[in-house]
């Protein structure tokens, strides 16, 4: 054996030549050597019959200097590098990078291996922040039931297109986006006129899971004619959805939303991106793509309801709907 395989040898290796060489040599027995190798005695002898019959290069460990299985051939290496260092891929995390990669080049990789790539060639630092505690409310059980409903105003087009809002209805029992629009901004009028489009198309849910917008609540104290009605003042939306047997339910906080908050920014985060990725510009362009690619794609990662039936229920509207049929999905 040269100097450099010896080089090569790990630390288990050299102890394990150095026992065998005692025992050819008659210095210790298979039993004592069993003993420092903290191996069995039947296996000291495979030891010393593999140096028997292969010399000491028998002892080295026979996937040394092999390529692990794990590991990427180079052609795949460079195209996957490529593909990450895309200036249209700024900003990718290691999940989402996963699963681009997936789906435009057809390379199927585990999610942890694009993580140590993209560590490795800094596009992406590791967080230490630790996860704060939160106690969860319980999501409905049926479909329909609850949707949360809510506006995030955004530079989704990233400067390509004008600044507008996404308007957006997750059910709360899959946190499946069920409907979604692009908008100039969260109105009453876009806020009709979208809900109208998710009801037809879904049907009629139990509740609307909303925040303290005045679209949604009124911030004054209720006047005389409503004083003697005994009723809380309500805005023109939510009088609306009291028509149709649908309550609007206020959030006590933003962060009581908590599912539809952080479905925002997953969608700040992914829509943005598949947007900069096809190239979009426009509003029209943005809502087709979402409404043709982006929510079916959504609906294939939704997670599972404890109740497989839905909740949703047929109605016939007559103000808001404009005597349309509302079709539960």
């Amino acid at each position: 054996m040269d100097i450099e395989e010896r080089l090569n040898m790990g630390m288990k290796e050299r102890d394990r030549l150095h026992a065998v060489r005692n025992i050819l040599e008659g210095r210790i027995t298979q039993s004592e050597a069993a003993r420092l190798l903290r191996r069995s005695e039947r296996q000291v002898r495979r030891l010393c019959a593999q140096v028997q019959a292969q010399g000491e290069r028998g002892l080295i460990h026979g996937l040394q200097g092999r390529l692990s299985n794990h590991c990427l051939d180079k052609e795949l290496l460079g195209q996957v590098l490529s593909a990450l260092h895309d200036p249209l891929w700024e900003g990718f995390g290691p999940v989402f990078a996963r699963d681009k990669l997936e789906q435009i080049y057809g390379m199927e990789l585990g999610k942890t291996t694009v993580r140590k790539l993209m560590i490795g060639t800094q596009l992406w630092e590791v967080s230490r922040r630790g996860k704060r505690h939160r106690s969860w409310r319980q999501r409905r059980p049926r479909a329909g039931m609850m949707v949360q409903l809510d506006g995030s105003p955004h530079d989704w087009l990233e400067g390509r297109g004008p600044r507008c809002t996404l308007i957006i209805y997750i059910d709360d029992a899959d946190s499946r986006v069920s409907y979604g629009e692009f908008v100039d901004e969260e109105d009453t009028f876009n806020l009709m006129r979208t809900t109208k489009i998710y009801l037809l198309q879904r049907g009629r849910p139990g509740t609307l899971y909303v925040d303290k917008d005045s679209i949604y609540n009124v911030n004054r104290p209720a006047n005389a004619e409503e004083q003697i009605e005994g009723k809380d003042p309500i805005t023109q939306f939510t009088r609306a959805m009291g028509a149709l047997g649908i309550e609007v339910l206020l959030a006590g906080s933003p962060q009581a939303k908590g599912r539809v908050e952080r479905g925002f920014r997953t969608h700040q985060d992914r829509l943005v991106k598949e947007l900069r990725l096809a190239g979009i510009s426009t509003m029209k362009d943005a809502n087709q793509f979402l409404h043709e690619t982006y929510i079916p794609e959504n609906g294939q990662t939704a997670r599972p309801m404890a109740i497989s039936t839905r909740a949703l229920t047929k109605t016939d509207p007559p103000s808001l709907m404009e005597n349309e049929p509302v079709v539960a999905a």
